[in-house]
């Protein structure tokens, strides 16, 4: 049995081995690899950031659920307490975000935005609530999706451009369908981007996908990662997962197989 989460989609032909290094590391290393070689994880600012954010968001989303008031301060304060234990065990910083407090200030700036623009226009039936479905052969495909409604799929994203989700998004619509919990009629993606603090107001936009191309792609995508770890499985042969060098992620900084047996493009 194979599990595939939804939030891995995204990614995967980007770089499949990169991706079955986070995702499947068990099965890689079952079969005598070794994963996890020259790159030293710090994990950075941007996606603890964007975690901590979706702690708040969710927060809010469940009190709007249970028919209770939602407030911008308690937001606040359990996305920072989030964010808090991320920094305890350990982030790398950037030019946008340098420090805890700049973070701070960032993490309420986007709750802000959300609580005002964003909020105020979601009628949640579900918001984090784990998922799954069973596939052709056995397989799991699962997911926390962030949103859903009685006819559309939310996500919220606060990095870069959100035009890549496509069979993330489709993932969520099939799983809504198949656990009988709503129908989608839009895919949406809710994207406050995480900006320098100097930098006076953040303009949300809520980018809507079609559900047909979405579901598609995400079906496409499931059928490939299920055909490339079964043939892993049967030849305990890397490149059964294709891997891309020219891909922006391929460093030591976010890619596992860098420097190891499962992975030697780029040896030194």
């Amino acid at each position: 049995m194979i599990n595939i989460r939804a939030s891995q989609t995204s990614g995967w032909n980007d770089c499949p081995r990169r991706g079955a290094a986070r995702a499947y590391k068990d099965i890689i290393e079952k079969a005598g690899f070794e994963v996890d070689g020259k790159a030293n994880y710090v994990r950075g600012v941007a996606s603890s950031l964007g975690t901590a954010v979706h702690v708040g968001a969710a927060h809010a989303l469940r009190k709007k659920i249970d028919g209770e008031s939602v407030s911008l301060d308690d937001m606040i304060d359990v996305s920072n307490a989030d964010f808090d234990e991320a920094v305890c065990n350990g982030l790398s910083f950037d030019s946008i975000t340098g420090k805890p407090s700049v973070a701070k200030i960032q993490i309420e700036r986007l709750l802000k935005v959300y609580f005002n623009a964003i909020l105020p226009n979601i009628n949640p039936i579900m918001t984090e609530q784990f998922i799954q479905a069973e596939l052709k052969g056995g397989h799991l495909l699962t997911a926390h999706p962030d949103v859903l409604e009685i006819n559309s799929v939310h996500d919220l994203k606060t990095g870069r451009e959100p035009y890549e989700y496509h069979a993330q998004l489709g993932s969520y619509s099939l799983l809504a369908k198949a656990n009988n919990i709503c129908i989608p009629e839009k895919l949406i993606i809710d994207w406050i981007q995480r900006t320098a603090i100097s930098k006076t107001y953040i303009e949300p936009k809520s980018i809507v996908f079609n559900v047909e191309i979405c579901e598609a792609e995400a079906k496409s995508t499931i059928k490939s990662i299920i055909s490339q770890v079964k043939e892993f499985q049967d030849t305990g042969d890397p490149v059964a997962f294709p891997a891309n060098c020219m891909s922006n992620l391929c460093s030591v900084n976010y890619c596992p197989c860098i420097g190891t047996d499962f992975c030697k493009l780029k040896e030194n």
